[in-house]
This record gives structure tokens, C-alpha cells and sequence, in this order.
């Protein structure tokens, strides 16, 4: 099998490893362009009798674009690539072969990554970008959110880094010869304290049911299992490494997301635990996208799956710390023991680094700090923000298309304190970003009114008091879901100013791109179907929103619990 790279400016393409590989980007699809990289045959490194050597790999997950949560919550603990800088840069002083990986997912979700991915779109990368190269990470897995910002975004951060970014199971599409082929390297091999190390990269197949599709031309999603029976044979016999690590943007309980996945006909989205018990082959399985923390403490024993499988939580929550402790046996490399640990970022971040991308986080404070003309009065219950938040929601969109629709946004928002301090002042654009803190663009479609109760059905379990998973929790916008009970059980009556709307006519209906591409499961359920789509709109909800919220608004009676337009709070004053 023949793969391909491409001889860009400070790119190389090694005959020895896998370097940095990056796809020639058509307009805004993903594909790759003919240049030769082959599968190397490599003869086994054979240790001196007796000899002994250690292998640290160190590994964070889900940053998100985060440089330091200290922007959007002064009042938490400090997360991000400023603060575990210093523990890296720790870790390399003690260990000069480090190897350095993340498990995916860090160019979408914070305040800096949507700026500069929208607002202030410039040649040069992320800022998080600049300080991994800094900090000389290895290889990245591709996450779900890489795929979320337009497909420029994702191809001029690759183009910039100097790690290489892993996805063994995207595929091309289409008839010629390459279909089939990986996009992006399957693995990377690297040789430090004279083992041979093989890092494979795996993307969770649960994309395909959360970005738009348009961003995943010519391309699939295979299953992970099936993509680990196609690399580890190569990895272990043709390239003879020593040690295989897994680094996998993907969960580890396949229950969660399991039914959705199915409903779909997508492959289970969160399968790392599935590859951990049944490809032994693995040495380390680094599992991302679940935003777990595991281990937690220093232990020398993995028992939860027949691989050892770490989680090294997000936003730069710290470090995961594995030693492997090898020694010649056979005239081969034999891992004598293992020891696995969590390092906590630091609370003071990096100096140095903090110094190179100041510039950068200058500009995104100035744009968080922008306020609207409403005054935070008072600190609401969860129940009145929640009902806020629903309310405003659909109050943006109709500002932003005032014609007759419905809609149905998240029912919660992230909940998220205010401050004592904080009231008084006018609601800023940075307290949109800690409530909806993901760049979901809203989607009008023309839905039937069967559709509507089906996707409703987490809304009226909730009042009935039932379970419900709360990424398919929807408020019913411009109409009501009123909830009833009979002999057969619970159903529910959809009304619009006190007329009751019939269940097999349609109306438009906006939602989230998210739940229209399939998060949360609903459209699946609800048989929605991609003919039913009107349009979608080039701005986020939240930008709606803040936009909304800088005009005298109209609030709910929810938010006048708390929120108030400033020119009432001027007369109080």
C-alpha cells in the first residue's frame, strides 16, 4: 500500500519515520495529493545482552484550544497548554527522549480558538499551535472538533505544525486506487533511548453523527477495531517496533453513545475500551474525547482492561505520566515493569510561553470583555436560568429571521456561577462562552409535527420526573409541549397560541446544527431527513444571542429574575 505527502516549505518527508504529513486541500474539501511514501520494511532493533533502558511518554487530551481557563474563570482551578507547560518542560529536563502526544480535539472550544478561528481568521496557526511546536509534541490524534471549524482552519493548522497529526481510520472515498487509503498517517514511529516505538492514531467514528457533512467530503469514517487489524500486523512485522501505543480520540465505555451509534449506522463512537480488551498487541491505549481522568494517582497496575488504557482528562487539566521500564530478553526489547501517574498543572503558567502568544490573548480578552445593554441584577436559581437561556435562545433566532418558526435549543445551558462581584455590571460576551461554550450554528428545517413531539420526548421525561440524557435535552421555542396523562400512558400535545398543531403537517424549525447532524441521537428516532434541511446560518448561536442582547431585548419573565436592559437600571440609578 502507497501513502502520500507533500513536499511543502519545512516539511519532510522521512524515509525512515512518519513525519509530519499533511493533505493538499482542494477549496474546502480534504484530500490528499500523489506523492510516494511507502511502508517501511525494517529490520528489529536487537538490544546487547543484558542492557536496560526507559521509555517515558507523557500525554494530554482535549485542550480545546485552551491557553489558560484564567480569561473565563478567574474563580476556578488554572487549566490549560500555559499551565502544564512548566511540567513538561519538567519531565524533558529529566528525560531528554520524551515523547510527548495528545489525544485530539484542540482546535475548537474556547474563547481563543473561536476568535481566531472566526473573527480575526490570519495566515499563521492557533495560538495553541505555536506552543505545542514549542513544546515539541510528537503527534496529535485528529478529534471531532478539529473537523468542526471550516476545513481552512484545520488544514492551515496542520500545514503549521511540527507534529503530525494521526488518523488511521479516516479513508478516502471514490473510485480510482486510492480509495480506501488513509487521509491522513496512520502512525508515526520514533526511536528514543534505542527502542522503536509505533504510535497509531484513531479519530471516534462518531463524527460523522456531529460535524457538517460538508466538512467530510470524499472521506469516511471506519470502525476502530476494524482499522487496529489492518495497522498492528504492519506495525509489529513490518516495522518492527517495540513498543505500540494507541493514541485514540475516543472513549472508553462503548455503552455511552452505543444506541446512537446504531441508530445510525455509524460504527460504536467510543470504543477504545473494546480495542483495549481485544488487541493485546497494544502496550498503551491513550483514550481522549470522554474528558475522563484516569489514573488518577501513581500506580504500577492497569486492571480495568486486558491493555493498559489511560484518560489524561482536558483543557490542560495536567499531565499523564507512563515509565516503561525495559530490559533484553531474547535479543528483544521486554518490558520489564510500567508506572503510571497524573501530574496537575500548575497553577502559575509558563512565563516564557505566556510571553510569545501575550499579543494573542491581549486581543481575546478585548473581545470577551465587550458587554451587552443588559445588567446582571441578581444571582438566579438554576431553574430560572436554565428557562432563561431557552427563552433567549429562541428569542435570538427570530431577531435574526423574524418569520413564523419554531424552534429547539438546548433546554440547559452550562451552568456556571456568577459572581457576587459581578453584579451590577453589564452581561458580557464572555459569559456567553462560559454557557455555551461549543460553536453550534443554528439550522432551520421543515419538520413535521410528529417529528417534533419525537424529538421532544427528553423534554416531557424530564417533567414527568423520568431519566433523560441531557445532549438531547430540547425546549420547545415559539410553541408549547404540554404533557398529559391517559389510560395508554404519558403523550403530549404541541400548541401554538392555544391552537393545537397537527401532527402530520410541518413546520420550520430551528435546531442546532449539532442535533441536526445527529447529536444526542434525535433525528435518528425521528426519521428526519436530509431533504427537510431549508438552511443553516453562517453565525453561532451564541453570536446571535450577544447580538440580541446589545439592542434593548425583550426578556423573559425567567430572565428578569436576574437580567435587566440597562436603560431600566440607569433609571434606578
Amino acid at each position: 500500500m502507497t501513502f502520500h505527502c507533500l513536499g511543502l516549505r519545512f516539511i519532510f518527508c522521512a524515509a525512515m519515520f512518519w513525519g509530519s504529513v499533511f493533505p493538499v486541500w482542494a477549496k474546502e474539501t480534504l484530500s490528499s495529493s500523489p506523492a510516494s511514501f511507502a511502508i517501511q520494511q525494517r529490520s528489529s532493533i536487537n538490544p546487547l545482552p543484558g542492557s536496560r533502558t526507559t521509555v517515558v511518554v507523557a500525554a494530554s487530551s482535549d485542550l480545546h484550544g485552551w491557553l489558560s481557563t484564567d480569561t473565563l474563570f478567574p474563580e476556578e482551578e488554572k487549566r490549560g497548554v500555559l499551565h502544564i507547560a512548566p511540567i513538561i518542560k519538567q519531565l524533558r529536563d529529566e528525560y531528554p527522549h520524551l515523547i510527548l502526544l495528545d489525544a485530539g480535539d484542540i482546535l475548537q472550544g474556547s474563547p481563543s480558538a473561536f476568535y481566531f478561528n472566526f473573527h480575526s481568521p490570519a495566515e499563521n496557526p492557533l495560538p495553541i499551535v505555536k506552543l505545542m511546536n514549542h513544546l515539541q509534541y510528537d503527534a496529535v490524534a485528529l478529534g471531532n472538533h478539529d473537523l468542526e471549524p471550516p476545513p481552512g482552519v484545520l488544514q492551515k493548522n496542520m500545514m503549521a505544525s511540527q507534529f503530525t497529526w494521526l488518523a488511521a481510520n479516516l479513508l478516502k472515498t471514490g473510485e480510482g486506487s486510492s480509495e480506501g487509503d488513509p487521509v491522513l498517517p496512520p502512525y508515526r514511529v520514533l526511536e528514543r533511548a534505542g527502542v522503536r516505538i509505533g504510535i497509531m492514531g484513531l479519530l471516534t467514528p462518531g463524527t460523522s453523527m456531529w460535524v457538517n457533512k460538508s466538512h467530510l467530503n470524499g472521506m469516511r469514517i471506519e470502525g476502530m477495531f476494524a482499522a487496529t487489524q489492518k495497522w498492528v500486523p504492519i506495525l509489529k512485522e513490518q516495522e518492527q517496533v517495540d513498543l505500540l501505543v494507541g493514541l485514540f480520540h475516543s472513549g472508553h465505555n462503548f455503552r455511552y453513545d452505543q444506541y446512537v451509534s446504531l441508530n445510525q449506522g455509524v460504527p460504536v463512537a467510543n470504543a477504545s475500551g473494546i480495542v483495549a480488551d481485544s488487541e493485546t498487541r497494544f502496550d498503551l491505549i491513550i483514550s481522549g474525547h470522554a474528558h475522563r481522568l484516569f489514573p488518577k494517582r501513581k500506580t504500577s497496575e492497569l486492571r480495568h482492561f486486558r491493555t493498559p488504557l489511560i484518560s489524561p482528562g482536558f483543557w490542560g487539566y495536567g499531565v499523564s505520566v507512563v515509565k516503561f521500564f525495559l530490559k533484553e530478553e531474547g535479543a528483544r526489547w521486554q518490558i520489564e515493569k510500567s508506572e503510571y501517574s497524573f501530574i496537575s498543572a500548575s497553577p502559575e503558567p509558563s512565563e516564557q510561553l505566556g510571553s510569545m502568544v501575550k499579543a494573542d490573548m491581549d486581543q481575546v480578552r478585548q473581545y470577551l470583555d465587550v458587554p451587552t445593554r443588559v445588567v446582571l441584577h441578581q444571582l438566579p436559581s438554576k431553574e430560572n436560568f436554565f428557562q432563561c437561556g431557552a427563552d433567549l435562545s429562541h428569542q435570538a433566532i427570530l431577531g435574526r429571521d423574524p418569520e413564523r418558526s419554531f424552534s429547539l435549543f438546548p433546554a440547559r445551558w452550562r451552568w456556571k456561577k456568577l459572581l457576587r462581584n459581578e453584579l451590577g455590571a453589564p452581561l458580557k460576551r464572555l459569559h456567553l462562552f462560559r454557557w455555551l461554550p461549543y460553536d453550534n450554528f443554528p439550522v432551520l428545517s421543515q419538520l413535521y409535527g410528529r417529528q417534533i413531539q419525537i424529538l421532544l420526548d427528553p423534554y416531557l421525561r424530564q417533567q414527568r420526573g423520568l431519566s433523560f440524557r441531557s445532549n438531547s435535552l430540547l425546549a420547545p421555542g415559539g410553541f408549547q409541549a404540554i404533557l398529559s396523562e391517559n389510560e395508554d400512558g404519558a403523550s403530549s400535545t404541541l400548541k401554538h397560541m392555544e391552537t393545537s398543531l397537527s401532527l402530520s403537517e410541518s413546520f420550520p424549525v430551528w435546531m442546532s446544527n449539532y442535533h441536526w447532524n445527529g447529536g444526542g441521537g434525535l433525528v435518528g428516532e425521528a426519521l428526519v431527513h436530509p431533504t427537510q434541511k431549508i438552511k443553516e446560518i453562517g453565525q453561532t448561536l451564541r453570536d446571535l444571542l450577544f447580538a440580541y442582547l446589545q439592542r434593548p431585548a425583550k426578556l423573559s419573565a425567567a430572565c428578569l429574575t436576574f437580567l435587566k436592559n440597562d436603560y431600566v437600571m440607569a433609571k434606578i440609578r
